[in-house]
């Protein structure tokens, strides 16, 4: 129902393409490849909660997910498809582009984006759901005026996106027996980059 237009980005778990359907809508599609069923369904279920809770909570600031679909290519081989709104950067070209055009951002702005992504992480927290890679590419811009190249942030939208790493800490009433630690090192906080550099913490098997 849509065609390839680009490729445009890659995030945690696969390339992110430009698509188009019939109409001439333009969406961004997600291709997740992955070694098994099992970790397909993972992945999927972890959307799916993600979607739960964008339709029970309508002022969370978080890339709108159109749909989700899976594939098996082959036997070792398979793929999940997820479709999403189009942005129209992500804040790190957006910072990189002000500076450019020395259009700064003042403490007003940026406390207005902040409290916007702070309200919505602590609805996420809430849900017990940790983004666990926060970082400007992971954060989506959204102008009114799409023909504009760059916006003020009242004339824009900052949603969370690239959910790749994120994961549902609490499953029932109990905590998950392993978590693991994930996120890019040069936005960790001081305590845990400090701790991985110094292989204190274990990557893959931090409680």
């Amino acid at each position: 129902d849509y065609k390839i237009k680009r490729q445009i980005g890659e995030g945690s778990f696969g390339q992110i393409f430009l698509v188009e359907d019939k109409d001439k809508n333009q969406y961004a599609l997600k291709k997740i490849i992955a070694d098994s069923s099992d970790d397909i369904n993972s992945i999927k279920q972890e959307y799916q909660i993600l979607i739960d809770i964008q339709n029970n909570n309508k002022n969370i600031n978080v890339v709108n997910i159109i749909g989700i679909s899976n594939y098996k290519l082959d036997m070792t081989t398979h793929v999940l498809y997820v479709l999403m709104e189009l942005a129209s950067t992500d804040w790190e070209k957006e910072i990189l582009k002000r500076k450019s055009t020395k259009k700064y951002y003042d403490e007003n702005e940026l406390m207005n984006i902040l409290s916007i992504l702070i309200k919505s992480l602590a609805i996420l927290q809430k849900q017990n759901i940790s983004h666990r890679d926060i970082k400007p590419q992971n954060i989506l811009v959204f102008y009114q005026n799409k023909n504009k190249q760059i916006s003020n942030s009242t004339e824009a939208t900052y949603k969370l996106a690239d959910f790749g790493e994120a994961k549902e800490l609490i499953r029932g009433d109990k905590p998950t027996n392993r978590q693991t630690l994930r996120g890019t090192e040069l936005y960790m906080s001081p305590i845990l980059f400090y701790a991985l550099r110094a292989s204190r913490i274990d990557r893959k098997s931090v409680v």
